[in-house]
C-alpha cells in the first residue's frame, strides 16, 4: 500500500507539470489518423520521488504535420520490481471511450521501449472527465445503491462488475492482462454542481452531467497478467 501511496504521490507531481494547455471543448478531441506520428521525449528524473523510485520514464507525443495533439501517454518503468504504469494526460474533459482509442494506438510505439507484459498500473483523471463514463457509471451505480455512499471495497466490487471493466479488459486483453482492482482517490457522491465547482473547466456545461455522480481525485487501475 504503501508503495501505491508513492505512486499516486508521483503521478500527481507530474500531473501539476502537464496541464499547461489551452482549453476546448469535449466534442473537438482529436484521435490519431494515418496521419499521425507518435514521438517520444524522456524525463529527467529528478527529487526523491523519482531518482530511485523509477528507472525510466517517457512521454509520447502525437503529431499531425506541425501540430501536437492535446494529450501526452506517460510511460514509466518502476526501479524496484521492473513493473510498468502508464498515464494520458489531458487538460480538458474527453470521451473515455476516446480515451481508450488514443492509449490502444500507442501501443505498439510503446512496446519498443517498455516490456507490456510488465503493465501493473493505469492511471486515468477523475470519472468527471469522461462525461460518457460518469453517465454509465451514475446510471449504474444507482441501481445497485441508489446515492449511498459505499466503502471502498464495495466501491472496487461495483467498478469490476461494471461497464468500465468490460472496456478495459477489451483494452488489455490482446496485452495478456485483466483489471483486478480498481481505485477512485477520496471517492465519494457529489451532485454536479458541486463537482462544477471543483473543477476549473469554465466551458464546461455540467448541466448535461448526470444529477449525480462518483467524484475523486483520479481512477487507478491495478492490472495483472490473465493466466494469474
Amino acid at each position: 500500500m504503501k508503495y501505491f501511496l508513492l505512486i499516486l504521490i508521483s503521478l500527481g507531481f507530474v500531473s501539476c507539470q502537464q496541464e499547461a494547455g489551452s482549453t476546448a471543448p469535449v466534442e473537438t478531441q482529436p484521435v490519431p489518423s494515418r496521419d499521425t506520428i507518435i514521438v517520444k521525449r524522456q524525463k529527467t528524473l529528478s527529487g526523491p520521488n523519482e531518482v530511485g523510485f523509477y528507472s525510466r520514464y517517457y512521454y509520447y507525443n502525437w503529431v499531425v504535420g506541425k501540430d501536437t495533439l492535446p494529450y501526452t501517454l506517460s510511460v514509466s518503468e518502476y526501479e524496484m520490481d521492473g513493473t510498468v504504469s502508464l498515464q494520458l494526460f489531458h487538460k480538458d474533459p474527453m470521451l473515455f471511450s476516446t480515451t481508450l482509442e488514443i492509449i490502444k494506438s500507442g501501443f505498439g510505439r510503446v512496446s519498443e521501449d517498455f516490456d507490456l507484459s510488465k503493465l501493473k498500473y493505469v492511471f486515468f483523471r477523475s470519472p468527471a472527465y469522461y462525461p460518457d463514463l460518469t453517465k454509465q457509471l451514475s446510471q449504474e451505480y444507482e441501481q445497485q445503491f441508489g446515492w449511498k455512499e459505499v466503502g471502498y471495497q464495495k466501491l472496487d466490487q461495483f467498478l469490476l462488475g461494471s461497464t468500465i471493466n468490460s472496456q478495459l479488459n477489451e483494452l488489455f486483453s490482446p496485452l495478456g492482462m485483466k483489471v483486478t482492482r480498481y481505485g477512485i482517490e477520496k471517492a465519494r457522491i457529489m451532485n454536479r454542481e458541486s463537482v462544477g465547482l471543483t473543477l476549473d473547466l469554465p466551458e464546461v456545461d455540467f448541466s448535461a452531467y448526470p444529477e449525480y455522480m462518483i467524484h475523486g481525485g483520479g481512477l487507478s487501475v491495478h492490472v495483472t497478467p490473465i493466466n494469474k
